[in-house]
């Protein structure tokens, strides 16, 4: 039985991407490794312009100027919580609100955001 590459590290993932079939790089004696470092340390020494859009890409938060206004609920950054602070914006308020505790801990002015999980699975439970 086949089992899925085990890839801690992007020098793994790089190499992994090396070695597959529709690559077409011929044979990899190092498994991949050489042009997985040959990689990272073109993009370690990119101009920081480059690591800073690689890093934004990579960065799940996103502004809270893209998020959803419909009522939805999303986990927010907070400047002054140390924790993600789930929230929705409240048309009726024009306001982030918390589902909880509809603003008695308030008001919020979060930067960022994610959307929240999906729920466990009744199999997870």
């Amino acid at each position: 039985m086949e089992h899925e590459p085990i890839m801690t590290t992007v020098r793994d993932v790089i190499a992994e991407w090396a070695r597959r079939d529709d690559v077409r790089l011929g044979s990899l004696p190092d498994g991949g490794y050489a042009l997985a470092d040959a990689i990272l340390e073109l993009i370690l020494s990119a101009p920081e312009s480059v690591r800073l859009e690689l890093a934004a890409k990579l960065n799940p938060w996103r502004p809270i100027s893209e998020a959803p206004k419909d009522g939805t609920k999303i986990l927010t950054a907070i400047p002054w919580l140390p924790y993600a602070k789930p929230l929705f914006w409240a048309k009726y308020a024009n306001d982030w609100r918390c589902p909880a505790t509809e603003n008695r801990d308030g008001p919020y002015e979060p930067t960022h955001w994610l959307p929240l999980p999906a729920p466990p699975s009744e199999d997870e439970l």
